[in-house]
């Protein structure tokens, strides 16, 4: 793949997720390192694919991608700024409310990420694509 390629498609990330371009190297997922996932993945894929002219007509969403969810840094952030608010003011059900959301949406987050997707999508399949103007992965077959 030419470098101007993947250059390319870096800076396309970049600028979707309003990221500095040194973090959308070629390795990482947009699942598990950029959060993407759920609608916001298909709407990325979809401004890629016009962008890029790719035909992602082969493409098996659930293989790379999940159900939209709270990351797990934003609930670990937002649990305790939400109890310290409630808190503040003197809201203590709603702090113990929360909590409980957060700690909710925290363990789905650490299930999911411990099933794993198949396949993470990662910026270099999409510089792959972009090159060959076509998806181009090759998925295992699946059990009946």
């Amino acid at each position: 793949m030419p470098d101007d390629v993947l250059l390319e498609v870096r800076r396309f990330i970049a600028t979707i997720q309003r990221e500095p371009i040194e973090r959308i190297r070629p390795e990482i997922t947009l699942p598990y390192d950029l959060g993407i996932d759920g609608d916001e993945a298909v709407a990325l894929l979809e401004s890629f694919a016009e962008r890029f002219d790719v035909d992602f007509s082969g493409f098996r969403y659930d293989d790379h991608f999940g159900q939209e969810a709270i990351p797990l840094r934003v609930g670990l952030v937002l649990l305790p700024l939400a109890a310290a608010v409630g808190a503040l003011w003197g809201w203590r059900w709603w702090a113990g409310a929360a909590l409980m959301v957060g700690a909710v949406a925290v363990a789905i987050q650490w299930m999911r990420n411990q099933e794993g997707y198949a396949h993470p999508l990662t910026v270099r399949d999409l510089a792959d694509a972009a090159t060959a103007g076509t998806w181009t992965f090759s998925y295992p077959d699946r059990p009946e």
